[in-house]
């Protein structure tokens, strides 16, 4: 147990150093030298934890995923209505999607090179957000099930639409788009 725990540390620590290493140098500039080197360990150590560099980025996309979810589900429980719900989520979404933006601004320039890679891993993240969208539009709703769950669909991968843009502008609020237009839009519709 004790084994596991430790493994466990030294795996978020590593995961931790390697993020910081990404963002301030972009992925192609990092090498498991480089994170080794800035944690005071070897290579060898890296890669006892570690198949390789891809595996360790591959591992903060998928662990910055679940943090957003978990800001999701924190955020849209505070709510007590639709409105407030969905604001809770637009907002966290967008302001966590903003932070990202912020912390790994160096990997702008190799987005669409790891974009394939960005969505595998958050394969699992993105069906979940689908389901918490799926249970916010459904407080007080008389649609059928399936017309909900396309509703959320659609209203997640809108969001998802807007994230390589806000990457790569680096600004969530700009004239072309503001959380309250875009949650007004989903709330009332086009009418």
């Amino acid at each position: 147990m004790e084994e596991s725990s430790n493994k466990r540390i030294e795996t978020e620590k590593i995961l931790k150093c390697a993020a910081e290493i990404f963002s301030k140098f972009g992925y192609q500039k990092t090498s498991m030298a480089d994170i080794a080197r800035e944690m005071g360990k070897t290579k060898t150590y890296l890669y006892y934890y570690f198949k390789d560099k891809e595996t360790i980025f591959s591992t903060i996309i998928e662990e910055e995923a679940k943090t957003l979810f978990i800001k999701l589900v924190e955020e849209t429980a505070k709510g007590d209505n639709l409105e407030s719900k969905m604001t809770g989520y637009m907002i966290a979404r967008f302001s966590h999607l903003q932070l990202l933006s912020d912390r790994y601004s160096n990997l702008k320039s190799e987005l669409l090179t790891f974009l394939p890679l960005i969505e595998r891993k958050r394969e699992k993240f993105h069906q979940q957000e689908i389901e918490l969208v799926y249970s916010i539009l459904n407080i007080g709703s008389t649609s059928t099930n399936e017309k909900l769950y396309k509703k959320a669909k659609i209203v997640v991968n809108i969001n998802k639409a807007m994230e390589i843009p806000l990457f790569v502008r680096n600004s969530m609020v700009e004239n072309s788009f503001k959380i309250d237009d875009l949650i007004e839009l989903i709330l009332y519709g086009l009418t």
